[in-house]
């Protein structure tokens, strides 16, 4: 009884979408770190290795998902991060 591709696709979709987001606030939080308030990242503490992680599973996951799904299909996690509807527009 293995997973089904869709459902597979489907948990692929969200974690994608989860470690996007995680992803932008670790990108924004470096930025700032690096244009001169190095406090942001100390003050978070083991927060900023949380999301840092968070960073690299997301990169992991967009390999796989290349690997796996193919490039324009491993991008459509976005219409899921910026609607809430679903990547398959809520299917």
């Amino acid at each position: 009884m293995g997973n089904k591709p869709e459902a597979e696709y489907s948990c692929l979709e969200w974690c994608q979408t989860i470690t996007f987001w995680m992803s932008v606030f670790t990108v924004l939080m470096i930025v700032a770190g690096l244009s001169g308030n190095r406090s942001v990242i100390s003050d978070m503490g083991i927060w900023f290795w949380i999301f840092l992680g968070a960073l690299i599973i997301f990169i992991a996951l967009q390999i796989y998902a290349i690997i796996k799904f193919g490039f324009r299909k491993s991008f459509s996690f976005l219409k899921l991060a910026f609607s809430g509807r679903g990547g398959r527009g809520g299917k």
